[in-house]
């Protein structure tokens, strides 16, 4: 029996064009890629603004804060915020929590231990224990922001993107400058 995707929502069918096994079922394939593109054409604003399914699902895997966001659009040219669904709402909190906490309880016990595949990991002590606090911090920061964004109903996620970027990116050297003097420096 074959899915009625005339019946599914736009989400719904860029769910399944996501995760449909194209080999196996590429009849199915073509069907809900019509479907999405027939969708497009109906409810989609002036061709300036129009977003197209590839653009979506290239955007959607490609991480945290790599592509600005686009502006949305009604008919009227009125903007509508955007929504983060609340599964990723709620895994970012934790993920968020989770660095908050873990950066607390090594300033706490003065020690911060990196898992790795080779050797164990590496302990981080004294000032680089510091460094790689801030650098959780930087990512908590990211995930808090993906969630802000999402209760924000103003025209400002471009706002959100840039502060979310530069938390990343700042993050990302604290890190490695955390490993690199505990390597150098402390040992």
């Amino acid at each position: 029996m074959e899915p009625k995707y005339e019946e599914y929502t736009y989400k719904e069918l860029l769910d399944v064009r996501k995760n449909i096994n194209r080999e196996a079922y590429p009849a199915r394939f073509q069907k809900v890629t019509a479907l999405l593109k027939k969708y497009q054409n109906a409810h989609a604003p002036a061709s300036s603004d129009r977003v197209t399914v590839e653009q979506i699902e290239s955007s959607q895997s490609q991480g945290i804060y790599t592509t600005p966001p686009e502006r949305n659009l009604d008919d009227n040219g009125a903007y509508i915020a955007n929504e983060i669904p609340l599964k990723e709402r709620v895994v970012s909190l934790l993920i968020a929590l989770g660095l908050l906490l873990y950066g607390f309880h090594g300033l706490y016990t003065g020690e911060i231990y990196i898992p790795s595949r080779s050797k164990g990991g590496i302990h981080l002590y004294q000032e680089s224990v510091w460094i790689m606090f801030v650098a959780l911090m930087c990512g908590a920061g990211v995930f808090l922001s993906i969630v802000l964004d999402h209760y924000d109903k103003r025209d400002n996620e471009h706002v959100y993107f840039k502060r979310g970027q530069m938390l990343k990116n700042i993050g990302i050297v604290l890190f490695c400058v955390a490993v690199i003097w505990e390597i150098v420096v402390v040992r």
